[in-house]
């Protein structure tokens, strides 16, 4: 999936997706350990983009969440967020098959 900015062709796109992207509504805790609600919502977004258009340096960003959605009792608060910026380089060691 590629997102474009107003006024940019097809060839340059804003972001694109990078891992893998999702919202689910009910997740079961694995730890039982507190008074928090068993049930949450997990979502996860990932993207990067290329900086330099004839070096494939690209710069990534996920951040994975977990939302205690259901919680009326405790004002809904995100239970666990993790972020992972990366900068990488993009390349091919060698011909393949």
């Amino acid at each position: 999936m590629l997102l474009w900015a107003w006024g940019q062709t097809a060839a340059e796109p804003l972001v694109e997706t990078y891992k893998q992207n999702f919202f689910l509504t009910t997740v079961d805790r694995l730890d039982h350990e507190d008074n928090r609600q068993n049930d949450e919502v997990k979502f996860q977004i990932s993207f990067k983009k290329r900086l330099f258009e004839p070096i494939p340096l690209y710069v990534g960003y996920t951040q994975k969440s977990f939302w205690q959605i259901y919680s009326d009792s405790s004002s809904r608060p995100f239970r666990e967020n993790n972020f992972n910026p990366e900068g990488f380089f993009d390349f091919n060691l060698g011909k393949t098959g």
